[in-house]
């Protein structure tokens, strides 16, 4: 089973003032210890990374690049990937949607993945059921 990484779990997660870290951290840890393929893209790493810098500090980041990545099932965008996302994102006529975002979005349609461990209420309006608690990750490994 895959489930897609999106920037608002990983950086909820990390992040103790952040509103959704309660939720956040313990749903991260029980999708690293299950048997869960957590997918992103490297513009997910680029925008978490950014974030972590700027709101929490450069330790943080680079802890999460040393320490999280490797736990992540990383695909690396590269010129097809990008005009791809950029197609979704110019379809999307949203100012709140992100290339970024549309990254994930073209990943998870490519991976052929219906879950996402994200806060971000477009994932959902893409088709995407979010994986917000444990208790969300404990009900879809019942239905698998």
């Amino acid at each position: 089973m895959k489930i897609l990484a999106d920037t608002s779990g990983l950086y909820a997660a990390l992040v103790r003032n952040d509103v959704m870290h309660a939720d956040a951290l313990p749903t991260l840890t029980a999708l690293l210890r299950s048997s869960v393929h957590i997918v992103t893209t490297s513009y997910v790493l680029s925008e978490t990374i950014a974030l972590l810098h700027a709101r929490v500090g450069p330790e943080v980041a680079r802890s999460f690049d040393a320490d999280l990545r490797p736990l992540l099932s990383v695909t690396w965008v590269d010129l097809d990937l990008h005009c791809r996302a950029m197609e979704w994102y110019s379809r999307s006529g949203s100012r709140s949607v992100s290339l970024v975002d549309c990254s994930a979005f073209v990943l998870g349609e490519e991976e052929k993945v219906s879950h996402a461990f994200s806060y971000d209420k477009h994932f959902e309006d893409e088709g995407f059921r979010l994986v917000r608690r444990p208790a969300d990750l404990r009900a879809l490994k019942r239905r698998a």
